[in-house]
């Protein structure tokens, strides 16, 4: 165990000094982490995840939802889960532990399929994304954008819409498996496919806004 933390712990470093090079907080580095596992799947998330921890000594409510979205995926291996867990009650921090535990029984498949569209549940599906690679999440993620894009009534729903498109944009500039993925699903037609791999994301935000401006100035919404 103490080889692995230190090779782990390695690996950490080796990312913030070279491929991080930024000035970039431990958080933002964590995260970055996170959204790359899908890519190679290294076992290393595990003790990355303990170090995590050990030096935040809580979890962040800002990142919940991204963290219950991609543990609960990355806990359909048992094998990892068990590893984390165990990791996670050495440390010996009754919040961290007690939210990976109630993470270890989630289902999210189940929660998937009862939810309400809002842009936390994007969060989610593109955690569990970057977790396992499964596209179905990327088509969770297409569908809500092409459900609510257009939402005019419901702000939590056009929220919902507008930050998957968003986010669709966003990612596939940087990930080539979701640009691919987009560009050849077939409940796509081209022009969308288009505007979500051209269209700039801080344009698409500064609509967004646009947006909820016009929609308040009417009394629709508050």
């Amino acid at each position: 165990m103490r080889i692995r933390m230190i090779t782990a712990l390695m690996t950490l470093l080796v990312a913030i000094n070279s491929i991080y090079s930024q000035d970039l907080s431990v958080d933002q580095i964590y995260g970055t982490i996170l959204m790359h596992h899908f890519e190679n799947k290294n076992h290393s998330i595990v003790n990355n995840t303990i170090i995590y921890f050990k030096e935040k000594k809580a979890v962040d409510n800002s990142m919940q939802y991204c963290l219950v979205g991609f543990y609960s995926e990355l806990f359909k291996d048992k094998a990892i889960k068990k590893e984390i867990i165990d990791g996670i009650d050495s440390l010996k921090i009754a919040e961290v532990s007690d939210f990976f535990h109630w993470t270890s029984d989630f289902n999210n498949d189940e929660f998937y399929d009862t939810s309400t569209p809002n842009p936390n549940i994007n969060d989610m599906y593109w955690s569990s994304y970057f977790a396992s690679g499964n596209t179905k999440y990327l088509d969770y993620v297409i569908n809500t954008a092409l459900k609510y894009k257009d939402e005019r009534k419901d702000l939590t729903l056009f929220l919902a819409g507008q930050s998957a498109v968003w986010s669709l944009a966003s990612n596939s500039r940087q990930f080539n498996t979701v640009k691919e993925h987009i560009k050849n699903c077939k409940e796509l037609d081209k022009n969308i496919i288009e505007y979500l791999l051209t269209a700039d994301p801080q344009s698409m935000q500064s609509e967004t806004t646009r947006i909820i401006q016009k929609q308040r100035d009417a009394g629709i919404w508050k």
